[in-house]
């Protein structure tokens, strides 16, 4: 699926995100066990979709851990 234009907001010339965040609270532990491998798949799911912004935050735990291994397994 392809989002359409107006769901990015363009900061700069090289600088856009799309408008809908996916907030990585849900990957916090607070709400049980979370397994990374289905969590990272859950993130590409969501990449190919057209949604490529997420909301960290410090007292999120893992969800930095996460986005370190999605970023590397992208550029495999």
């Amino acid at each position: 699926m392809k989002l359409p234009e107006s769901s990015r907001l363009k900061f700069t010339d090289n600088l856009n995100i799309c408008r809908i965040l996916n907030g990585m609270w849900q990957v916090s532990g607070i709400h049980g066990h979370i397994d990374p491998k289905t969590a990272i798949q859950s993130m590409f799911d969501y990449m190919d979709a057209g949604f490529t912004t997420w909301d960290l935050a410090d007292h999120y735990s893992p969800a930095e851990d996460f986005i370190r291994e999605f970023r590397i397994d992208k550029l495999i």
